[in-house]
């Protein structure tokens, strides 16, 4: 796949995102404004990785299926919201623009990112209803994920664990970045009737590109980045052959796999891009 190809087709799918969640949330008060606020703006990542996985794996992409991978980024945004609040990254900005927290204000906030939370369950059960029993399984995959064992988890352990190891650290980037690229691809896998052997390669390759992302990220900003990140341990060179070697291990992952070159590219993508 040459690059053009593949920026085609990554833009063809966020676009195909984009679509369903413009005013999304009909608009009746505050909160529906500030939940429209919060999902306006995405690199939709974690839909086109449901969305990728499922072509892949040759299963057919109709609008079920892209009505479910929003319920997986309705879980990014609502993370974000809770991410930016004062009591979290205190954050005054995201993506250029101000914070739910600062657009509107903290109690909205928290608001508008349970509702986002609880309201991806709701799009789940609505579209699982009267499917088979593996789409029900593919909603449990993503709840398991995004829960206390997983997400949130990594939440926990970036604010309330002093972080003295690298393992600490990586740790972290598996359970708040990586988790959510795991939930997409696996509740995908699931859906498409993989074997457990085949599921546990994909969310292995989406465990790895998760932590390359996260790596790469503190690589590029370690110089305007306060927070603890990998550069407190290693050096710039130390930094990248750990890079090296968890991307070496998301390529084994995802190589049983036919039609996989643009996991291949993805993972070059998004760990080089400006």
């Amino acid at each position: 796949m040459m690059m053009n190809n593949f920026e085609n087709r990554l833009s063809n799918n966020k676009n195909l995102v984009d679509k369903k969640l413009v005013n999304f949330f009909e608009n009746r008060d505050i909160l529906t404004d500030s939940m429209n606020y919060a999902i306006r703006k995405g690199k939709r990542l974690r839909p086109i990785l449901f969305l990728e996985t499922l072509r892949m794996l040759d299963f057919p992409i109709d609008e079920d299926a892209i009505s479910f991978s929003l319920s997986i980024e309705f879980i990014h945004c609502y993370s974000l919201v809770h991410d930016d609040l004062p009591e979290m990254d205190n954050d005054d900005y995201r993506r250029g623009d101000l914070t739910v927290h600062k657009k509107f204000d903290q109690a909205i906030a928290v608001l508008c990112g349970d509702s986002l939370l609880n309201f991806s369950y709701e799009n789940m059960f609505n579209l699982v209803k009267n499917k088979d029993v593996k789409w029900i399984e593919a909603a449990r995959v993503i709840s398991k994920y995004a829960g206390y064992c997983g997400m949130i988890e990594g939440q926990i352990l970036d604010i309330k664990t002093e972080i003295n190891e690298l393992d600490d650290l990586i740790k972290i980037y598996e359970k708040k970045t990586a988790n959510l690229f795991m939930a997409a691809v696996e509740s995908a896998g699931v859906i498409a009737g993989l074997s457990k052997e085949k599921l546990n390669r994909l969310t292995d390759y989406a465990l790895y590109m998760g932590i390359c992302f996260q790596i790469y990220d503190d690589i590029k900003d370690h110089d305007e980045n306060e927070d603890v990140n990998i550069t407190n341990f290693k050096n710039k060179n130390q930094c990248f052959e750990i890079y090296n070697n968890f991307r070496t291990k998301a390529l084994e992952s995802i190589k049983i796999f036919d039609n996989n070159t643009f996991f291949i590219e993805l993972l070059d993508y998004l760990c080089t891009r400006i």
